[in-house]
C-alpha cells in the first residue's frame, strides 16, 4: 500500500506525509513560482505535465519531508536576477530554475550534495517542466518520478528514512553555496 501510494504521488508531484513523525520521505520535491511571484508554492501538478509561463521559476529541493519538516528551495525565487540579459526567443520562453541539492545531514550514506545550481534556460512555449529540467541536467526516473539530478542521490528514489534529530535546524540554518551560469556567490 504505501509504494502504490508513493508511485501514485510521484507521478502527480505530490507526496503523502508519513504515517510516524520520526520518519520523512527523503526526496526531489517540485515547486513552482509564477511572474512576478516572490514565494515558491508546493507544485500540485507533476513535472511532466505542468507548461511552465514565460517568467517562470521552477525549483527542485532534494531532502527531507515529515509531519516536522518541509523542503523548499534555499533561495527565493527571483526570475529578474536568474534570468537577467537572457532574451526571449521569438516563439519560445524563459524559465528559471533553481536546483537545490539540500544538506549533507539529509544526503544518503556515502553521498555528498553538490552547490546550488540557478539557471536561464530558453524553451519552446510548449515545454514541460521536466523537459525544462532535462535540458539543463541529467534526469534518473523511476515510475515517473523524479529520482536522480545529474546523479544525485546515486541510486534511492523517494524512500521512507527515520528522522535525524537535527533535520529542522540542518533545514532552515544553513550557508548556500550557489551556482550560477555567470558566477558563484555564498549566502548565509
Amino acid at each position: 500500500m504505501a509504494f502504490s501510494a508513493l508511485a501514485a504521488a510521484g507521478a502527480l508531484g505530490v507526496l503523502a506525509l508519513p504515517a510516524e513523525a520520526s520518519t520523512a520521505y527523503r526526496y526531489w520535491s517540485y515547486w513552482n513560482a509564477d511572474p512576478s511571484s516572490a514565494k515558491w508554492g508546493y507544485a500540485t501538478e507533476g513535472s511532466g505535465t505542468h507548461i511552465p509561463q514565460d517568467g517562470s521559476v521552477e525549483g527542485w529541493r532534494f531532502g527531507l519531508a515529515g509531519d516536522s519538516t518541509r523542503i523548499q528551495p534555499s533561495m527565493l525565487p527571483n526570475f529578474e536576477t536568474m534570468c537577467d540579459g537572457v532574451t526571449p526567443p521569438a516563439d519560445g520562453k524563459r524559465v528559471a530554475i533553481v536546483i537545490d541539492p539540500g544538506t549533507a545531514q539529509e544526503a544518503p550514506a556515502g553521498e555528498r550534495p553538490s552547490t546550488v545550481i540557478t539557471e536561464c534556460v530558453t524553451a519552446e512555449l510548449g515545454a514541460t517542466g521536466l523537459q525544462i529540467l532535462q535540458s539543463l541536467v541529467d534526469v534518473r526516473m523511476e515510475a515517473g518520478f523524479v529520482c536522480g539530478l545529474d546523479g544525485y542521490p546515486s541510486r534511492e528514489c523517494a524512500p521512507l528514512v527515520e528522522l535525524p534529530k537535527s533535520a529542522e535546524v540542518a533545514i532552515t540554518q544553513r550557508s548556500v553555496r550557489i551556482r550560477h551560469r555567470r558566477h558563484e556567490r555564498e549566502f548565509e
